[in-house]
């Protein structure tokens, strides 16, 4: 490959850090490539992209990105966004109140480091540091940010004093997350196809704006657990305890997302689907896919086709 512009990237690890390359392909909507250039009417096969903010900088590879946009952490656990705005002002990217349509560089977001895990949706992002803290920036609109009320944050800003946060998924206008004690908690836009997994259905424009327990009253350990969720459903690995290598799913079963078989009707119980699973993963519409627990490793899909 010609003309390679490069974004390192690294992880920490003993003796010193061991680097990357990141690579980029396909259209440049609203400076997805990250390397100033504001063309979006363009396409690339493969080619490796700068940091043209800081080209001293080492990425962790931790991060990802929603909706025509980016973020990532770099080795010293701070985070870095670029790509479309999005709601409100660019809230997502948690580099404040913008004026501009979008960043073509990434940029960074917070200076203060720490940051070990970050996730971004079409509305908002959720990241986690190494004391297990939640932070959070975006559009609240449907209280996704779980701040209690409906106020956008353009910035990361922690959520509460709890040390104990795990790991995180930001929805479509919704926030899960699980903590070290094995519970599992949600907010944002409840709606009226339980997608919240508090038991209910809920009613069309529903929210809720703080963080509420999902199945206390399972004996689920939730503890690590892995996040596939599509839309409108979830679909939920369970990695501890005595319900580990079991998917839970709940919300919206159009099409059969949930795989749960014949029973096709909208569920805001998360509930096991039978079988023995390794990992899960879903394109984000109305679809899962899931790996078994055995020598044969085999993939089933359900959902849309």
């Amino acid at each position: 490959m010609s003309n390679l512009r490069r974004m390192q990237m690294a992880t920490a690890g003993q003796g010193g850090m061991e680097g990357y390359d990141l690579y980029t392909w396909g259209r440049n909507n609203y400076g997805l490539w990250g390397d100033d250039d504001s063309n979006t009417n363009q396409s690339r096969t493969l080619a490796s992209t700068s940091a043209n903010s800081d080209p001293g900088s080492i990425w962790s590879g931790a991060g990802g990105g929603g909706n025509s946009a980016v973020i990532l952490l770099d080795v010293e656990g701070n985070i870095w966004s670029w790509g479309y705005k999005g709601p409100a002002n660019g809230a997502r990217l948690g580099l404040g109140n913008l004026s501009v349509n979008q960043i073509n560089i990434p940029t960074k977001a917070t200076t203060s480091g720490g940051f070990i895990d970050v996730v971004m949706s079409n509305s908002h992002s959720l990241a986690r540091k190494d004391d297990g803290t939640l932070w959070v920036s975006g559009s609240n609109s449907s209280g996704q940010l779980g701040t209690g009320n409906t106020t956008h944050i353009y910035t990361f800003t922690q959520l509460g004093t709890d040390t104990n946060w795990d790991v995180i998924h930001a929805g479509s206008n919704t926030s899960f997350a699980s903590k070290t004690d094995g519970t599992l908690y949600s907010c944002g836009n409840q709606g009226n196809r339980g997608i919240l997994g508090h038991g209910s259905l809920g009613t069309a424009g529903q929210i809720t704006s703080t963080f509420t327990e999902i199945g206390a009253s399972m004996g689920v350990n939730w503890h690590g657990c892995k996040f596939s969720g599509s839309l409108y459903q979830m679909h939920v690995l369970v990695n501890q305890g005595t319900y580990a290598n079991k998917i839970y799913t709940w919300g919206d079963d159009y099409n059969g997302a949930l795989m749960r078989g014949t029973d096709q009707s909208h569920s805001g119980t998360p509930t096991a689907i039978s079988g023995d699973w390794k990992d899960i993963g879903s394109s984000g519409y109305y679809d899962c896919a899931a790996v078994t627990n055995d020598s044969n490793g085999y993939l089933y899909t359900g959902g849309n086709n």
